[in-house]
């Protein structure tokens, strides 16, 4: 395999400290580095993926060449790591990951300090990727004064098997598209096919593992033609695989056969087999197909039924295949339910607020009353199922009134709300009265209940008992339960201010505020 030397690790000497003897640029004179294993290292991995490999090195600085010589302590050295040239296979994210430190930090541009220890030893680890049929070399050198021990590095790898899938499909369909999927190997793979035939790979060539060729077998091809087809990785390995053509793919088929669908409502179908592009026709003018052409197998088309369509009746479409072979789908258009009003009949006070909802007949659903007054909310309902609010007014007199809903057919439902009366509970506020001092001023509050809201509030002096600003002399409560509040301002002389409260039914209540 093919072996490309592509880095040189450089392991410089930045500071030296020994004991108690002080610091120099380098390993002092007569002092020896080693590096172990010192042999050449190699790591194989027999694999179609990248793995990870690593190797654990003994940096060791000693004083003298003698057996027992002392360690020299705190040694820093700058780790360094130039990248030369990439991996033989080019299956890497990007060259610089193919070596790392064992802690994970990437070596290339990255510049570690690593310190000896007290005996002058430092363990480096390096991490190697492999496998996928990588092949590279290269070489670790430490470096320290005149010192600089090395170790020759190799990494190998062997790829999976070549192989191709499916192998060798017979009775495949003219018409259809056979699809292999090529794996192992070294990429890139040629793809060629014998003898000359027009069943033509597509790629030719097939960059990665994993990838894929088709070869388009036309309508006119004769059953039992055959065509081989040879694989070449890089390596100049290969592998083969055939094809033989069966019968034609059979006539269309369209799924659903039958689907019952309301005015207003769309069907789709799908259509399969046979010999693509399809033309579809319908043999009813105001259900048209959409589209009325497709041009694959697995395509889709769609049919609406307007709401003029009589019900019940048949729609029937015809799809037929370049060869002219047909298959039929039918629709049938089905009658709706009666729309539902429910519920059918409430019984509700002036200014009380009835829901329906509405089920059945074909929505949209439109709302009216017999009394304009009576103010339907929404005024249209989208969707079965939908619900709508009906207001009866504050003043409204005991009687009925029908609620119709009316669907997208005009079949209507109704409903009949009974009104008892307007509200009997008298107006009062309460307090009905209040004191506040003239000197210092007060901001008394009242609550307003009963009548028929909402109701209107007046001072009879707007200058010294008025509504949040000094001369407002009215002001608002919108339903019953609300409140109000009136402003003295302080040194008001004594005397009294009466307050009014009017309802929409024209009821009064007053309140007296005394001011002493």
């Amino acid at each position: 395999m093919k072996r490309v030397v592509f880095a040189v690790f450089c392991l410089a000497v930045l500071s030296m400290f020994w004991g108690c003897s002080g610091s120099g640029s380098g390993a002092p004179s007569g002092a020896v580095m080693t590096l172990t294993p010192s042999d050449k290292i190699t790591v194989d991995s027999a694999s179609s993926s990248i793995e990870t490999a690593s190797q654990s090195f003994l940096v060791t600085v000693k004083d003298s060449k003698a057996k027992n010589a002392p360690g020299v302590r705190d040694v820093t050295f700058t780790i360094s790591f130039t990248f030369g040239n990439p991996p033989s296979q080019q299956v890497l994210p990007d060259a610089a990951s193919a070596v790392t430190l064992c802690d994970g930090t990437r070596i290339a541009g990255v510049v570690a300090p690593a310190i000896t220890d007290g005996q002058g030893n430092y363990n480096l680890c390096i991490l190697y990727k492999a496998g996928g049929g990588l092949a590279y070399s290269g070489v670790l050198t430490v470096s320290s004064g005149d010192q600089s021990p090395s170790v020759s590095l190799d990494v190998t790898s062997t790829p999976a098997k070549l192989d191709v899938n499916p192998k060798d499909p017979t009775g495949v369909p003219a018409g259809s598209i056979a699809q292999f999927t090529i794996v192992g190997g070294v990429p890139p793979y040629g793809v060629s096919a014998s003898p000359a035939t027009p069943l033509t790979p597509l790629p030719s060539v097939v960059s990665a593992s994993g990838g894929i060729f088709e070869v388009m077998i036309p309508l006119d091809t004769m059953k039992d033609v055959k065509a081989t087809y040879t694989i070449t990785d890089a390596t100049g390995s290969q592998v083969t695989t055939s094809l033989t053509v069966g019968q034609p793919s059979s006539v269309p088929q369209v799924f659903p056969d039958t689907s019952n669908v309301l005015p207003g409502g769309t069907a789709q179908f799908m259509v399969v087999n046979g010999f693509p592009g399809y033309t579809i026709v319908s043999d009813n003018a105001l259900v048209p197909p959409s589209p009325s052409t497709i041009l694959s197998s697995g395509g889709t088309f769609s049919a609406t039924v307007p709401l003029t369509v009589p019900t019940p009746s048949t729609v029937k479409f015809t799809i037929r295949d370049v060869a002219g072979s047909t298959a039929t789908a039918t629709l049938n258009v089905v009658q709706p339910s009666q729309p539902v009003l429910s519920p059918t009949f409430v019984n509700i006070s002036a200014g009380g607020t009835a829901s329906f909802s509405v089920t059945g007949g074909i929505a949209p659903y439109s709302v009216a009353t017999t009394d304009a007054s009576f103010l339907a909310v929404p005024s249209t309902v989208l969707n079965s199922g939908g619900t709508f609010r009906v207001s009866v007014p504050v003043n409204a007199t005991s009687g009925s009134v029908t609620v119709t809903v009316t669907d997208a057919l005009g079949v209507q439902a109704s409903a009949t709300m009974n009104v008892t009366g307007q509200v009997t509970q008298p107006l009062a506020v309460n307090p009905a009265s209040s004191t506040v001092s003239g000197t210092s001023g007060g901001t008394p509050t009242f609550t307003v209940t009963g009548g028929t809201a909402p109701y209107t509030v007046a001072s009879s002096n707007s200058t010294i008992a008025y509504f949040g600003t000094q001369g407002k002399g009215s002001t608002s409560v919108a339903s019953s339960g609300g409140t109000f509040t009136v402003t003295v301002p302080a040194g008001t002389a004594s005397g009294t201010v009466t307050v009014t409260v009017t309802d929409q039914a024209s009821g009064v209540a007053t309140v007296t505020i005394t001011i002493q």
